[in-house]
């Protein structure tokens, strides 16, 4: 997203505030991202999902907070917290 389409998003806020916001917004999805990376098993193809969440605790995040920052990136970025939000709890659902 550009600090263009950024700022047709949230009128509200100035050029400078966008580019913070969306540095800030940029940041929290790698640190999801690691934390997703650590906490997927690939033999099971699932995430778990309690070392999920101490990952992101360790970065002094929270859902909340990630759905918050996405959510100012209006429609695009809550469809990526709920792209994210399906990744962390997708468990292996395989019936043996």
């Amino acid at each position: 997203m550009s600090t263009k389409d950024f700022l047709k998003v949230n009128p509200q806020i100035n050029t400078e505030q966008a580019k913070q916001q969306l540095e800030k917004i940029k940041t929290t999805a790698k640190t999801v991202e690691a934390a997703l990376k650590k906490s997927f098993n690939p033999k099971i193809n699932s995430t778990n999902i309690t070392t999920f969440n101490a990952e992101l605790q360790k970065s002094n995040l929270s859902l909340t907070e990630i759905y918050n920052d996405f959510s100012k990136a209006g429609p695009q970025g809550q469809r990526a917290f709920q792209s994210i939000a399906n990744q962390a709890t997708n468990f292996n659902k395989k019936i043996k």
